[in-house]
């Protein structure tokens, strides 16, 4: 007999709990979701999506001053931009209603470039006024040509002295090095509130996932950086700078990284220019950087062989949130329930025969 009634506890224990994280993950009340991110916090901010061939970045970037005064931008890219126009802080406001509808429930014009640089010769390959930001892309291949360009350039729109270029000259050597021949000078406006200027969005070819990090290294100083990754499939966990570290969900039964699938649909809406890059949908991933801006010593590059495969990008997905969390929630069920139970079973000890 008390060997039927322990038993019958124990069914009971593991049946109350298959059905219950069911019935909590309906009622969306099992896990208070922390996302570890906020678009409104002060930095730099960017989307990136990059589907193995063509790369799409949006850069938001939060500047703040005692008086209006105009500030120079830097930023190399690995191929010259076919693309560079406004972009919309809604994007950014769309990255985060997917970060938390989907957080687990349990746990200006182009123009084409007017021709390559030659070996010393620095070329203008595009330049346009949006908004706030007066953007000059170039191309050069030699340093020297290039801090020379660039100090006339300064001098032209009255910022000559304002900026010293000798902390940036070995940075730029190391990108040059690296084969990046591109650079977007972005002169913004600074108001005297702080605030976010209008993001700037870029497409261009690259064979390899890239956000310019080493760039920040010579302004020093505290900063926070926050990349919103879209991508085909997950990234490897062991491929990216240790600078960075992955994004979080956070609730009472620990923590899971923030790894979104996205369908083509959602992508598009977060901007239309990304429309027909994903075919399949992709996986939302967001990094964060937060501490000296002269730690950033390597760029975010990622390369196709750091990608896992599609098949098993899905299956880990699944796994780790959506069966690891049921999992989860079915343990903790078994072990509320068991320690209900366990009086019932003393008793049924004592008193039976």
């Amino acid at each position: 007999m008390k060997k039927q009634i322990f038993t019958l506890i124990l069914v009971i224990a593991i049946a109350f709990s298959i059905v219950l994280p069911e019935i909590a993950m309906a009622d969306k009340c099992v896990i208070p979701i922390e996302p570890g991110v906020n678009v409104f916090e002060p930095g730099q901010k960017a989307i990136i999506a990059w589907n193995g061939t063509t790369e799409c970045l949006i850069i938001s970037t939060d500047v703040i001053s005692e008086r209006k005064v105009k500030v120079l931008e830097i930023l190399p890219l690995p191929s010259e931009p076919d693309i560079i126009e406004l972009a919309d802080f809604q994007s950014f406001l769309a990255v985060q209603e997917y970060i938390f509808k989907k957080a687990p429930k349990t746990l200006g014009m182009y123009r084409k470039a007017f021709g390559e640089a030659k070996a010393n010769q620095v070329s203008i390959v595009f330049h346009e006024k949006l908004g706030f930001h007066d953007i000059t892309v170039i191309h050069a291949e030699n340093l020297n040509a290039l801090i020379k360009w660039i100090k006339t350039f300064l001098k032209d729109v009255g910022l000559e002295g304002n900026i010293e270029l000798g902390n940036f000259r070995e940075v730029i050597s190391d990108y040059m090095a690296r084969g990046f021949y591109y650079f977007s000078l972005d002169i913004i406006e600074v108001p005297e509130e702080e605030r976010s200027v209008e993001p700037i969005f870029y497409r261009f070819k690259t064979q390899f996932l890239y956000y310019p990090l080493k760039i920040s290294a010579p302004i020093g100083g505290q900063g926070k950086i926050t990349l919103y990754v879209i991508t085909k499939c997950l990234i490897k966990g062991d491929s990216y700078p240790p600078q960075l570290r992955k994004a979080e969900y956070i609730g009472f039964k620990g923590k899971l990284p923030i790894e979104i699938r996205l369908s083509e649909e959602e992508i598009v809406k977060i901007d239309k220019r990304l429309k027909d890059m994903f075919k399949n949908g992709g996986y939302l991933t967001v990094f964060v950087f937060d501490g000296h801006l002269e730690d950033l010593n390597e760029d975010f590059i990622v390369g196709k062989i750091s990608m896992l495969s599609p098949e098993f990008s899905s299956v880990k997905w699944q796994v780790e949130h959506v069966i690891g969390l049921r999992v989860c929630a079915a343990i903790m069920c078994i072990a509320i329930v068991t320690i209900l139970l366990i009086p019932i079973y003393f008793i049924s000890n004592k008193f039976l025969p």
